[in-house]
């Protein structure tokens, strides 16, 4: 699978209801290992908060009536798209905490193995270990 979208991390939008937007108040991020500045990112107003809210409250009516076999769809596509930039996210990641990379844990390992836990759960929603998860989910 092969992203379109650039995973150079130069420059950060807040995402509200899948619109990219700025803000004229940015968050300044820096390598507390070095004091590198590393990137500009904007910092959400309240209206942009209470926003949000609603479109993701909006977003879950339609996420709740999804099926788990589509869910799982997606998510696959997620873990593949994790994976495939997960040079990049890492370097980010080590940027931003200023660790040495030998002290960053794997999150895409912690990724894969969650995405498999919602596919054995869509599999099977009684088993008991998915049973109180699969009842949650669905009943919000």
């Amino acid at each position: 699978m092969s992203s379109s979208h650039s995973t150079t991390f130069n420059t950060f939008y807040n995402t509200i209801n899948g619109t990219l937007r700025t803000s004229n108040t940015t968050y300044t991020s820096t390598n507390p290992a070095t004091g590198t500045t590393l990137h500009e990112a904007p910092v959400a107003s309240s209206a942009d908060l209470d926003e949000a809210v609603i479109a993701a409250n909006d977003a879950f009516l339609t996420w709740k009536s999804t099926t788990w076999k589509h869910r799982s769809e997606l998510l696959t596509k997620l873990a593949a798209l994790i994976t495939e930039n997960a040079p990049s996210l890492t370097e980010l990641l080590i940027a931003e905490t200023g660790k040495p990379v030998c002290m960053i844990p794997n999150p895409y390992q912690t990724c894969s193995n969650t995405h498999e836990d919602v596919l054995s759960a869509s599999r099977n929603p009684d088993s008991s270990r998915h049973s109180a998860a699969f009842r949650f989910t669905s009943a919000r």
